[in-house]
């Protein structure tokens, strides 16, 4: 049973409940033996205790999203089994043909899941969640190149934070068929890939190269298998909470890729906490190019953003 599966949730409910009875139950039979008596009382108790905190923690992430798998909970998780199915610019196309052409004639887009892997980075592949807007699967369309849009997350979350609470494929189809924007792809990529470990989307010393992986391998992903515009004006970048912040700092590390940026909630630098270690190895002149105040200091030109 995965974590998001009503079926946990109704399992973890089914034993939040039955431990109590439990305890009900042998609360007065466990013998004459004070001593086991009091061990047993004590485990049934912080078991029923467990099993409530655990209940309301799987109903939590199921309306959040905060953790997709098991793996991704406990820290173990490093690949994905989905795979991009194409390395050509519009490849992909053809394995998504039926869903973006009956999505087309529905009138709304479709989000499909493939693999990033980390060619640049040296990080192993991780999902990615890509919105194809309506026009995708428009046969008149089959030539046109789509601005991008690249959506972060916060810490802890994934790509399934944006398509469960911010129920972002409805906003875009609601927005897109309004005529308030242009039809565009917003690709969701995993931006914790080194979880436990916050790594704050930078390019940690003698660490994972998260910057790296969510610039030029995720620029690759898309640009090799959907109609994904190659320009840099085309391309913006938002996101919220930590997210928000690697928005920023992503745009203006790489002016060659974003034309825009977006911070919701987000800071100006980089967090420093026990979930992310010594990213920079402690150097200053690192910290101070992945911080908004320190690039102004050497000249770096600012995005605005909402925060």
């Amino acid at each position: 049973m995965g974590l998001l599966s009503l079926w946990t949730i109704a399992v973890a409910a089914v034993l939040t409940v039955a431990a109590p009875l439990a305890c009900l139950l042998v609360w007065d039979r466990l013998g004459s033996n004070r001593l086991v008596g009091l061990a047993v009382r004590t485990a049934l108790l912080l078991t029923a205790q467990v099993l409530a905190v655990a209940l309301a923690g799987l109903a939590l992430n199921r309306t959040y999203d905060f953790y997709a798998s098991w793996a991704e909970l406990l820290g173990t998780a490093s690949t994905t089994s989905a795979t991009a199915p194409g390395s050509n610019p519009g490849r992909a196309d053809t394995a998504y043909a039926a869903s973006t052409a009956a999505a087309y004639r529905a009138g709304h887009g479709t989000v499909v899941k493939i693999s990033v892997p980390g060619a640049a980075s040296g990080i192993a592949a991780h999902a990615a969640l890509v919105y194809l807007p309506a026009a995708y699967g428009n046969p008149a369309a089959a030539g046109v190149s789509f601005p991008v849009v690249e959506l972060l997350d916060g810490f802890p979350g994934s790509p399934w934070s944006w398509t469960g609470p911010l129920r972002v494929q409805h906003v875009l189809d609601k927005l897109i068929a309004g005529m308030q924007s242009l039809p565009f792809i917003a690709v969701m990529p995993t931006q914790n890939v080194s979880y436990p470990r916050d790594a704050e989307c930078v390019n940690v010393v003698g660490g994972a190269q998260v910057d790296t992986y969510l610039t030029t391998d995720v620029h690759r992903a898309l640009t090799s298998n959907f109609r994904a515009s190659t320009s840099p004006s085309s391309w913006s970048i938002m996101g919220f909470s930590t997210g928000g912040y690697c928005a920023i700092n992503l745009a203006m590390r790489h002016p060659d890729m974003f034309s825009a940026a977006v911070s919701l909630s987000g800071t100006g630098r980089p967090s420093h906490d026990h979930s992310t270690g010594d990213l920079f190895g402690r150097s200053i002149a690192i910290g101070d190019s992945n911080t908004r105040s320190g690039r102004r200091r050497t000249g770096a030109v600012a995005i605005r953003s909402r925060s």
